[in-house]
């Protein structure tokens, strides 16, 4: 994976588990046996040697530790370490789910202590998707939304938040962007999308089938579809051409089959479509600029005049 910096990052606090799955989709067959004995055993991984590790998944021990690089740890040691923090932070939540009025919030917390939890998971969260990020695919991203005539949006729910900035944003550069709240409008647009347009989807959980259909068949009538979710083995990744990982998790009660996404997951998708316009926007300073100018101007009679 490319990264644009060389500045150290701080996992430390980031859930490994979540890191390894949004990784997978990125490894060779052989590191993808690692992650998925990782992921189905975090308790016997994370008291065992590099060679021990290989040997359990059918793999040399060199893979193990180029497995830790290439989900961007420094070493196997903080791996274990991290290991060891997910495990115990899985059961601290299944043990004390049922008190929690939303995510880890409960009940008797005071002001501050919910400000706290938050304010930690939102860094967190911002931190995980620095790790997500592959230069290529924001560069093939920003190309294809460059050479696009029209943007269109599909997604629902909360997704909608990070829609409606992508297309604030890109319209003021001076793309045309289409984005309509309900299925049916959404469905309709992508099968008259061509080899000129591009798609966008968004969903946490890449699960939403209309999502998903959407950038299908968009892609089927030649255009490029760009899919943005936390998880790549969705069904929104797999119909993406590019796909462009955001950090979120949902969290299941044990006694009910329904979920809720927390909020951070959107702060996720918002900083995606932020770094997918501002490299936009760099490569085409001068033309957006123009744009810019042009569409301020036009609801400069909107605002308040000092």
């Amino acid at each position: 994976m490319s990264k644009s910096s060389d500045e150290p990052q701080d996992n430390n606090a980031i859930d490994v588990m979540s890191l390894i799955n949004r990784k997978m989709a990125d490894l060779n067959p052989a590191l993808q046996r690692v992650g998925k004995y990782i992921i189905e055993n975090p308790s016997e991984s994370k008291s065992i040697t590099t060679k021990q590790l290989g040997a359990a998944c059918g793999v040399a021990e060199s893979s193990v530790t180029r497995f830790v690089r290439e989900v961007g740890l420094k070493s196997f040691s903080q791996l274990k370490i991290m290991l060891a923090e997910s495990v115990l932070n899985k059961k601290y939540v299944e043990q004390d789910y049922d008190s929690y009025v939303y995510e880890n919030v409960s009940a008797g917390d005071t002001v501050g202590t919910i400000c706290d939890k938050l304010i930690y998971r939102n860094i967190n969260m911002l931190k995980e998707t620095r790790l997500l990020i592959d230069d290529e695919r924001y560069i093939s991203a920003a190309k294809a939304i460059y050479n696009a005539e029209t943007i269109a949006f599909s997604c629902f729910g909360s997704s909608v938040i990070a829609a409606e900035e992508a297309v604030m944003r890109f319209t003021r550069a001076g793309k045309k962007c289409s984005f309509f709240r309900d299925t049916n409008s959404q469905l309709m647009t992508s099968a008259i999308l061509s080899k000129k347009d591009v798609i966008i989807g968004i969903s946490n959980s890449g699960d939403t089938v209309a999502v998903a259909n959407a950038l299908k068949t968009a892609q089927e009538n030649g255009a490029t579809a760009i899919g943005i979710t936390a998880f790549s083995d969705s069904l929104l990744a797999k119909n993406s051409e590019i796909t462009l990982f955001s950090s979120g998790n949902t969290v299941k009660s044990k006694s009910s089959v329904d979920a809720f996404e927390n909020t951070t997951s959107k702060i996720s998708q918002l900083l995606v479509i932020d770094i997918l316009y501002s490299l936009f926007a760099a490569q085409n300073q001068t033309k957006v600029k123009k744009h810019l100018e042009k569409t301020y101007e036009a609801v400069s009679h909107t605002r308040i005049k000092n």
